[in-house]
């Protein structure tokens, strides 16, 4: 799965036609993240720009002297070109620069890596409601004081995790029961 984010330097969307033809457009290219700048919207024009984006919007710079920006979630970028941290470098396989739509400003596109979780063991997660059920608190102090008393010379940190493995030995235990 790709994600595409798009910037484009819109010269004011006031004009509803242009607006329109400008929201069509980008729904045409089917844009995952679309930020569109120097739209001059200002707070009284939010509601019913929403209505005609018919879709997620955010509105960041709202102000009443028409120098704002409609941006789709928030990122920091520039005219023609994204700013990216050194540390998201390497993931920016695809990087294109199109020319633009009602504007003398270009299309940016930016398609990162997404992170695709691999299939297996994956991360504990507990079921909170469990900590309110008595037989369980004790089974954990239990199985705690004991862990803590038969591995008392370990460092802290090693501690720690046996402590935390012995708690997820007798959630998963526990459940099965339930």
């Amino acid at each position: 799965m790709s994600v595409t984010f798009c910037t484009l330097n819109t010269k004011r969307l006031g004009n509803k036609q242009k607006r329109l033809q400008v929201f069509k457009y980008i729904k045409v290219k089917s844009y995952d993240v679309i930020f569109l700048q120097e739209t001059h919207s200002d707070a009284s024009t939010s509601q019913s720009w929403k209505r005609e984006w018919d879709g997620c919007s955010f509105f960041s710079g709202l102000k009443s002297n028409k120098k704002a920006s409609h941006s789709l979630p928030i990122i920091y970028s520039r005219l023609d070109y994204f700013i990216i941290s050194e540390y998201l470098r390497n993931t920016i396989p695809k990087c294109d620069i199109k020319p633009g739509y009602k504007t003398d400003h270009s299309t940016v596109l930016l398609t990162p890596n997404t992170l695709e979780q691999k299939r297996g063991p994956g991360y504990f997660k507990i079921n909170n409601n469990i900590i309110n059920h008595t037989e369980y608190q004790n089974q954990i102090k239990t199985a705690i004081m004991e862990t803590v008393q038969i591995n008392s010379n370990y460092n802290p940190n090693t501690l720690w995790e046996l402590i935390k493995g012995t708690i997820r030995n007798i959630y998963i235990k526990y459940f099965t029961y339930i």
